[in-house]
């Protein structure tokens, strides 16, 4: 960093080819050392990259992570007074514990917040770009109509203006059959230009941020949805759980690709997506459960417990600590009382 903040061309070179990466004579040449390190960072250590690979390196994956993380989560003051990992009491546990992406196993989710998007933003009111491939297609599907309609015009023009007579009572019959078909069409026609609301797309969606522990949520399914103050050690017909069980219809899925919305048929275990369809029945955050990727059958009974992952206490040291202190000493009990809200 010395020898590039010190504007020696000779020096800067060599620091360029050992690290063997390209920039240009005119940055190596500049007197503007502060760009010229910018650019020689930039290229050798790339922020971006760097930290996305040290996300790879250092986070463990979810199977990993959950194995260690989840039970701290249902039974935190077993697993701390624990010296080994604990092991899952039932199968909705093994399944959370594993990260367990089967189809067959039990959907758990967790709706951690609510966020509103534009409709216009949604990857269905997007005009979607064609591939090569689509474009040639659509070429022949366009040069073969073409071809199929200069066929009929010239069959049309050499077939004179005789109309063959198969007798009166041929042609009327003829006759009737056009009038009913021209009725029926014209009727369909009506039917189908009747006009349709329009989609107002600066309107705003609620989708659901959430990430799935366990099995594979899918589209087009219906789920349980525990809300956050629903008792974990109480079976889910107990008279104050009943008020806090819901059930909802996911619609559409989406993988969040930094501001884009990617639409997806269904997310395993181990990934976070957004949800459409929980608007109105999800107020801020839930847990969400289904026995199996399929959803709630009609008649599902839940044989064992459910779990409430918004209502966990996360117990964690803190990251940062900060002391607070009022200007005038006097103000200290008002401050106590705004730190007790």
């Amino acid at each position: 960093m010395i020898s590039l903040m010190s504007s020696n061309p000779d020096a800067v070179t060599k620091i360029v080819n050992a690290l063997n990466i390209k920039v240009a004579p005119r940055d190596i040449k500049s007197k503007d050392t502060r760009n010229l390190l910018t650019v020689v960072m930039q290229q050798w250590l790339p922020l971006s990259t760097a930290t996305f690979q040290a996300v790879v390196d250092v986070i463990p994956p979810p199977d990993t992570a959950q194995r260690y993380r989840v039970p701290y989560m249902l039974h935190h003051e077993k697993a701390i007074a624990s010296k080994t990992p604990l092991e899952p009491t039932n199968t909705l546990e093994e399944g959370l514990y594993a990260c367990d992406q089967g189809e067959d196993k039990q959907v758990v989710g967790y709706v951690s917040k609510m966020f509103a998007v534009l409709r216009g933003d949604l990857p269905g009111f997007k005009a979607k770009e064609l591939t090569a491939e689509e474009m040639r297609q659509r070429g022949r599907e366009e040069r073969e109509r073409r071809a199929a309609l200069a066929a009929s015009a010239s069959t049309s023009a050499t077939s004179g203006d005789g109309i063959p007579m198969d007798g009166i009572e041929g042609l009327t019959t003829s006759l009737d059959k056009v009038k009913v078909e021209d009725e029926t069409k014209s009727e369909i026609k009506g039917a189908a230009d009747e006009p349709l609301l329009p989609i107002d797309q600066s309107s705003e969606v609620l989708l659901g941020f959430s990430r799935i522990f366990s099995g594979v949520l899918k589209r087009n399914t219906r789920l349980l949805a525990t809300l956050p103050k629903y008792d974990s050690d109480l079976p889910p017909t107990h008279p104050r759980n009943i008020k806090h069980v819901v059930k909802v219809n996911v619609g559409d899925l989406y993988v969040m690709m930094g501001r884009e919305l990617v639409a997806v048929e269904e997310v395993p275990a181990g990934h976070v997506c957004a949800i459409g369809g929980l608007e109105g029945a999800v107020p801020r955050n839930a847990t969400l459960w289904a026995p199996n990727a399929n959803g709630l059958e009609e008649k599902t009974e839940v044989e064992e417990g459910l779990i409430n992952l918004a209502g966990i206490s996360m117990q964690s040291a803190p990251i940062v600590r900060v002391a607070l202190e009022p200007e005038n000493p006097s103000t200290s009990s008002m401050r106590s009382g705004a730190d007790n809200r």
